[in-house]
């Protein structure tokens, strides 16, 4: 179940799945990801070309940055919320 965002006014909130079961398919953003990693809590950016999750407040954020520049966390085009707590590794994201 997805309830959509808007860029600047949240993420959009993905419910009902399982990370070790579903992976989230970034295929269709034509784009591959030089890293994805695990970003600590205390992050605030995430690297250009990368895709990174994070936990906070009992949710787990996925952000996404195609650029070649460091973004805020903030800024990010790309923002997905998976509430509770998802155990992700870089297997649970596809793309190219």
């Amino acid at each position: 179940d997805q309830q959509p965002g808007r860029r600047g006014q949240g993420a959009d909130i993905i419910t009902g799945g399982s990370g070790a079961a579903d992976p989230l398919d970034f295929t269709g953003l034509g784009t591959k990801f030089t890293s994805v990693v695990a970003l600590t809590t205390s992050a605030t950016s995430i690297a250009g070309g990368a895709t990174g999750w994070q936990s906070s407040g009992g949710k787990v954020f996925v952000c996404a940055n195609r650029g070649g520049n460091s973004q805020a966390l903030t800024a990010a085009a790309m923002k997905i919320e998976l509430p509770g707590t998802v155990g992700l590794t870089g297997n649970n994201f596809a793309h190219l």
